[in-house]
């Protein structure tokens, strides 16, 4: 089955290579030191954020999976929920973990259904 220009953009993770991939390692532990300094502060749903997006263009993808869950976790109330479920679910559909991304799209239409109309 060929795919849309925009779904084929939606499951695609370029990961950085080289320099590039040192340096968002080190932005990585940057970011995890600062939010194990006080998870609770404000604007830790930000830096969980970062630290799942990062991790996703380091190429590891079950672990931003588990920092996007840590962030709906510790941060319910967060604004960034929203962008935590999407990425989640479209992370564990890039991992072919399709049963866990229905799962979680499930949930996701739940939650959001003022955003998805039900069918």
């Amino acid at each position: 089955m060929k795919l849309s220009p925009q779904l084929a953009g939606l499951l695609a993770i370029p990961t950085a290579e080289g320099v590039a991939r040192e340096e968002i390692a080190t932005r990585i532990l940057q970011a995890t030191n600062h939010y194990e300094l006080d998870p609770k502060a404000e604007g830790q749903d930000n830096v969980l954020l970062e630290i799942a997006s990062l991790t996703a263009q380091f190429g590891e993808l079950v672990e931003s999976c588990k920092r996007y869950d840590q962030l709906l976790r510790e941060h319910p109330q967060s604004a960034l929920v929203e962008t935590a479920y999407f990425e989640a679910i479209r992370l564990r559909t890039i991992l072919k973990v399709y049963g866990a991304a229905i799962s979680w799209g499930n949930s996701f239409q739940q939650l959001f259904a003022r955003i998805v109309p039900p069918r």
